[in-house]
């Protein structure tokens, strides 16, 4: 299980939000949900392009990066 916050996937949001997941794709699930309900303007004015990026940067660096939980 990993314990990730929203920031780590836009920081430029600010926002502490935190997802427990076992998978990288359960996590990116929790993250959309939230995202979709707390910063619906973000995710409506994005375009596929910021998020096939924001989904990049998660499997690249975020989901990598974050210690299992102990």
């Amino acid at each position: 299980m990993k314990t990730i916050a929203c920031s780590a996937t836009v920081p430029q949001g600010g926002c502490e939000k935190t997802v427990t997941a076992a998978t990288a794709d359960e996590a990116k699930q929790m993250l959309g949900a939230h995202a979709q309900e707390a910063h619906t303007d973000m995710v409506t004015s994005a375009t596929d392009e910021d998020k096939t990026n924001w989904g990049k940067n998660f499997d690249e660096n975020v989901w990598p990066n974050t210690p299992d939980d102990k």
